[in-house]
């Protein structure tokens, strides 16, 4: 039985996602922890696809897609079809350290009925920190949702919830919609601190353009979830 699938949405990391790769197995062993790592590679353009197959060749309870269309929801909808662990956690490759997955793990294992999320504590600069303030009230008014970083990942779901949601967002919305059906269906969610900020590599893909997408999305999404 596998006790957990870490989901990791992949968009041109060819430069560390072995490291990132080596060093959550590192852990996941030491921890006693049976796992499989799920590499969702969607619309990259470099050799992220291969890299990862590397891994999934060399270490066993890796797995390897490949999507040909990006899109964050796109992928952790994907992995989460895929996965089959008791526990599903799904997780910004990039700047997520594999203690803050673990602790997020140990949570979710006292109560297999509780969601278990993070919370970012320090943000890059004040316009990041502004913008997720007014997307974290947005959320509050239309969903009230008891929840201070909706984005915020690692999130470590039980299997039996998380699939038997009918997930609509394909896109940056997809952490909105998981939480509001939590908070629908009165489903406990706890948040744990992290103070990890610096990406791995790469730069992020949320900008200016993304972030009022998903201001206005959450007009839409709010109907759709009232039209259920």
């Amino acid at each position: 039985m596998i006790d957990v699938s870490i989901i990791l949405p992949i968009y041109n990391q060819q430069s560390h996602i072995e490291i990132i790769c080596e060093n959550y197995i590192q852990r996941l062993v030491e921890e006693n922890i049976n796992y499989e790592i799920l590499f969702i590679v969607n619309g990259s353009h470099d050799e992220s696809f291969e890299k990862c197959q590397n891994m999934q060749q060399k270490y066993e309870g890796i797995k390897a897609f490949n999507i040909s269309e990006s899109g964050w929801g796109r992928s952790v909808k994907y992995g989460i079809d895929k996965a089959e662990g008791k526990l599903i956690c799904y997780t910004n490759s990039a700047r997520t350290n594999i203690k803050d997955i673990i602790t997020c793990i140990k949570y979710s294992n006292i109560d297999f009925k509780t969601v278990v999320k993070s919370n970012r504590i320090i943000r890059e600069n004040f316009l990041r920190r502004l913008g997720s303030v007014i997307y974290n009230f947005e959320n509050r008014y239309f969903f009230n949702t008891a929840i201070w970083d909706v984005n915020a990942t690692p999130k470590v779901f039980p299997k039996d919830i998380i699939k038997s949601f009918n997930i609509l967002s394909f896109n940056d919305l997809i952490d909105a919609e998981l939480m509001a059906r939590c908070r629908k269906l009165n489903i406990t969610t706890i948040e744990v601190p992290i103070y990890m900020t610096e990406r791995i590599s790469g730069k992020s893909t949320t900008n200016i353009m993304s972030a009022l997408k998903m201001y206005t999305g959450l007009i839409s999404l709010k109907r759709k979830l009232d039209h259920e």
